[in-house]
């Protein structure tokens, strides 16, 4: 029932499966070598990107931490401040942000801080009791740096790939007024 295949159809290996198979590793191995060769280029892109924007996110900070601190040292009533030596300091960790932001930024953030920038320094010349050095402006300095200041969240927001704006300082008293009617009309049980 049974035929016993012959020894020597055994011993011979047939030539053109052979190369079929070789073919078939060389493909195999050459598409999982593609693959992990792109991988490993997106997660190092990956990583690098992350690493720019929490290090653009991280000087976008400190750039308004030191402008917003030279804006409570020097006052919005442009008289001269008593706290130099915290005006100086607050003048140089901005300086030195706004330099780490030139380096990680694209342009449109590296235009904001340098706005930034320039009122500021008009800021920090008021406070020392100098006149404003940028007279023909008319807003007042105090204004001009409040607003670029959310002029550079507003860019770092879009380059950082936040949606939405910032959001302007609502009318706190409006506000409050329409959450109270809104509390006050709606039934006790929705507050339980």
């Amino acid at each position: 029932m049974f035929t016993a295949l012959a020894p020597a159809t055994l011993a011979l290996p047939d030539l053109s499966s052979a190369s079929v198979a070789v073919g078939a590793f060389l493909g195999a191995a050459l598409s999982i070598f593609t693959s992990e060769a792109i991988k490993f280029a997106i997660a190092r892109r990956t990583k690098r990107d992350t690493l720019r924007l929490d290090g653009l996110t991280e000087a976008t900070v400190a750039v308004s931490d030191a402008a917003r601190t030279m804006l409570h040292i020097a006052g919005s009533t442009g008289a001269v401040t008593d706290d130099l030596a915290g005006l100086k300091s607050a003048h140089q960790s901005l300086r030195i942000g706004l330099a780490r932001l030139q380096m990680l930024a694209g342009p449109g953030v590296q235009t904001a801080a340098y706005l930034v920038r320039h009122h500021l320094y008009a800021i920090r010349k008021i406070a020392e009791g100098a006149d404003d050095p940028f007279p023909l402006h008319e807003l007042s300095a105090y204004k001009r740096a409040e607003q670029s200041i959310e002029y550079l969240l507003e860019e770092a927001r879009k380059e950082i790939g936040v949606s939405g704006r910032v959001v302007a300082k609502p009318d706190v008293y409006a506000l409050t007024r329409s959450v109270t009617a809104k509390r006050d009309s709606a039934p006790m049980s929705s507050f339980k």
